[in-house]
């Protein structure tokens, strides 16, 4: 028993080093509409199958990981200080379609994009 827990160890670490280089990958594309998993495996090396069983030991499929990290990365964007337009972050995300993307944040987060926007501070003179 003790050769199996040993054995399945590099296993492990390799596989979460996989996993870590691939969601790294796709991280700094965030931002590319075109990005799809099998840019990601090849990126990286591996076959588009291999890419997916990495992604499925933790229960997603890459493109649903990918559209996740969009969506999170586009709810920090909106709260910030100096975001501007709810199309604007969409763009920075990968998103090309401003319905389609205020559609799934909506679905995501149960309010409209819009919503995150802080109000503008004028300055009275």
């Amino acid at each position: 028993m003790t050769m199996l827990l040993v054995s399945a160890r590099p296993d492990d670490f390799r596989t979460r080093n996989r996993l870590a280089q691939a969601k790294q990958y796709m991280r700094a594309r965030l931002d590319d509409p075109e990005l799809k998993p099998l840019q990601v495996a090849q990126g990286l090396g591996m076959s588009l199958r291999s890419l997916a069983r990495l992604f499925a030991t933790e229960g997603l499929t890459p493109s649903r990981w990918l559209w996740n990290e969009r969506l999170a990365q586009a709810h920090l964007l909106l709260q910030a200080d100096n975001a501007r337009r709810v199309t604007d972050v969409a763009m920075a995300c990968g998103f090309t379609s401003f319905s389609h993307f205020s559609r799934v944040f909506r679905q995501a987060y149960a309010v409209p994009p819009s919503a995150l926007l802080k109000p503008r501070r004028s300055s009275v003179h």
